[in-house]
């Protein structure tokens, strides 16, 4: 069998556009579920109890729910959706318990008024630079040495810098630790979009292996991969507004027919025309060669697979599917974006091979002659 570049490209084209479908699928619903759950806001405040409340001497009486308190951190605190989200449906809405971002500055802010008491601004930084943490947990859990803390208090008696001097350099460190904040709900929220992405794919029975051997031998898909192409490139909806169009979403998946749910479907006579994603369809009229010759050739190398093998394979694809998925619909973005681009001067070049020679040449005529359509604009990614 000769393998075309053009057809390898063609079939990734198609992987790529199920996944960008698929991933903004995800990103609507994880978001929904991270709201929901009021997950950036229960991990700012576990970090701040673990690297700030927890860091303080003996009989303070600081505690994060009398930051909360202070005006400023109280001004933060985003409204949400009544009753879990089901607010929704009659418009309910309350402010969350949760703050889910301090800027350093506001954060330094608040820390100084708590403060408030003390009779010397030096004495005021200090207490201030005690809140700072001993160490800073990363991404795997394990301590990273804060040593900057007694160094702080050391230069405070030395009068190196006025009081302001000393606010902006504590909403450099406070802002190192806000960073930390950030980066464990950023790998929270992956953690979510793995586990998502593999439930949609197993939800929806969606097959990588299975989509790519569809491809390789049907036309009418990789000419459907295509136009979604064009459509997600020349989109002038924004990716918030395109996620929130789950119905549209699902729908494009149902049309490049690669979704494969885990029951069984059937038409309006009642006659079974989906099987669930773990049975391997029948393959009818076996002993009709005309219909033996409209079979795929995947279809039929797929049926001489024994029924364990199939189900392995099947399962392996779709673990495959949700991995690609959780990449993100950005990273697939600029896949289809460079698949098209290559596609597009893949083109160029055969067009120009194609050009009568000039001098007064006459060009063999093989066949009739078809302007090929002009390629649209490519347009820049969404930010």
């Amino acid at each position: 069998m000769n393998i075309s570049l053009s057809q390898v490209v063609s079939v990734a084209l198609v992987l790529a556009v199920v996944y960008y479908i698929m991933s903004m699928l995800i990103s609507g619903f994880t978001k929904w579920v991270l709201d929901v759950l009021e997950t950036r806001g229960k991990v700012l405040e576990d970090f701040l109890k673990n690297t700030i409340e927890d860091t303080l001497t003996e009989g303070k009486k600081f505690t994060i729910k009398e930051l909360k308190k202070t005006p400023q951190i109280n001004a933060l605190r985003p409204v949400r959706y009544a009753a879990k989200g089901l607010g929704r449906l009659i418009g309910k809405t309350q402010v969350s318990d949760y703050v889910e971002r301090i800027q350093p500055k506001v954060l330094v802010d608040a820390l100084f008024d708590l403060e408030g008491t003390a009779a010397d601004w030096k004495d005021k930084v200090k207490n201030v630079i005690t809140l700072l943490p001993k160490s800073i947990p990363n991404l795997s859990g394990d301590p990273t040495p804060f040593d900057t803390k007694d160094k702080l208090i050391a230069l405070v008696d030395k009068s190196y810098y006025s009081f302001d001097q000393w606010r902006e350099k504590l909403e450099t460190y406070f802002g190192s630790v806000m960073d930390q904040a950030a980066q464990k709900f950023g790998a929270l929220a992956k953690t979510y979009v793995l586990w998502i992405s593999l439930l949609l794919a197993f939800a929806l029975g969606v097959d990588t292996i299975q989509i790519a051997g569809q491809a390789w031998f049907d036309p009418q898909l990789t000419q459907k991969a295509n136009a979604y192409a064009e459509t997600i490139l020349q989109s002038e909806n924004s990716e918030e507004e395109q996620q929130a169009d789950l119905e549209a979403l699902y729908a494009s998946l149902d049309d490049m027919a690669v979704i494969n749910l885990p029951w069984y479907t059937r038409d309006e006579s009642g006659t079974v025309i989906g099987y669930p994603w773990y049975i391997r369809p029948p393959l009818e009229k076996e002993n009709d060669t005309g219909y033996q010759d409209l079979v795929s050739p995947y279809t039929k190398w797929s049926n001489s697979l024994s029924d364990g093998m199939w189900l392995l394979l099947r399962i392996l694809g779709i673990v495959i599917t949700g991995i690609a998925v959780s990449q993100g619909s950005s990273f697939w973005y600029d896949i289809i974006r460079q698949i098209k681009g290559e596609q597009k001067k893949t083109d160029t070049v055969s067009t120009e091979s194609t050009t009568p020679p000039v001098g007064g040449g006459i060009a063999p005529l093989t066949e009739a002659y078809a302007e090929p359509p002009t390629p649209p604009d490519e347009e820049s990614p969404k930010q």
